[in-house]
């Protein structure tokens, strides 16, 4: 058996290292096939306090898009494959108060154990209250 790095026969299997004659398969098409296949959930966001409760204003708001299962699209052609994976690396929120928070990643779920503290990845904090008919700033806040 020689070993040619062109190509050549090995246990009567025929192998070429440029792939066979024409071109073969287009794996830059076979990933774009791959990507175009995902299939993506909607986000399944977690806030604290919820929109619908009490909140108070000057404490933190922690949210977060709950991680789901991995969403992949996969395509093959001949003896190749490529698989797509989509992951959350940036979530932009629009809040009531008019301001726009970017967190990078999905954000850190919240648990009672963190109390009043700032989410470590992704908060907002009030600086006025939303109580109908008022809107007083947080002391030292303008």
């Amino acid at each position: 058996m020689a070993d040619d790095r062109n190509g050549g026969v090995l246990d009567g299997i025929r192998w070429s290292a440029t792939g066979p004659a024409g071109g073969g398969v287009d794996i830059q098409a076979l990933a774009q096939q791959a990507v175009e296949r995902l299939r993506l959930e909607d986000p399944d966001i977690g806030i604290v306090p919820r929109p619908e409760g009490k909140g108070l204003v000057g404490l933190p708001v922690w949210m977060w898009n709950n991680p789901g299962p991995n969403r992949t699209g996969l395509t093959s052609a001949l003896a190749d494959s490529v698989t797509a994976t989509a992951t959350v690396r940036r979530v932009v929120w629009s809040m009531d108060d008019g301001a726009t928070v970017t967190c990078t990643g999905p954000g850190t779920p919240y648990t009672p154990d963190a109390g009043k503290q700032k989410s470590p990845t992704c908060w907002h904090m009030y600086e006025h209250t939303s109580a109908p008919g008022t809107r007083r700033p947080l002391p030292g806040h303008r």
